[in-house]
């Protein structure tokens, strides 16, 4: 694998939710620093995840044009699509990991991009999934 590091949704998000400056500031870091020396990876799931969530869950929320601006910024850098080799790559990790559904589609992706890390307070901290390992950057 490499030092690429997938970033998962809720990361994302708190860098736009003020409620937690702490993880505010420890998301923004993670996520300009990935923008910066092009470590960064996303997928189109953690993408849809974060507009629907900041335009519509979030409160205050942000824009749609506000949102959109961040997904394209984000997804400049590196953005795994859902192919059918992600999907047969999610059924494999749920089998053998017991993850959700969701989980295992972000692991694939993070998988299939070739991450070494997964950025993610979704997941248990530390957990080998073959070469990638899980990192909850808010522990």
């Amino acid at each position: 694998m490499s030092d690429r590091a997938f970033i998962d949704t809720n990361v994302i998000l708190y860098s736009k939710d003020a409620r937690d400056e702490r993880k505010q500031s420890i998301a923004d870091e993670l996520i300009a620093g990935g923008l910066r020396d092009g470590s960064l990876v996303v997928s189109a799931q953690v993408l849809n995840e974060f507009y629907v969530n900041v335009t519509q869950k979030l409160d205050p929320g942000m824009s749609r044009q506000d949102a959109r601006t961040v997904c394209r910024s984000i997804a400049s850098v590196s953005c795994e699509p859902a192919t059918n080799e992600t999907i047969a790559t999610a059924w494999d990790v749920q089998d053998r990991f017991a993850l959700s559904w969701w989980d295992s589609l972000v692991v694939a992706s993070a998988l299939l991009a070739r991450c070494g890390r997964l950025m993610t307070e979704d997941l248990q901290d530390g957990l080998a999934i073959d070469d990638l390992r899980v990192v909850n950057p808010f522990a």
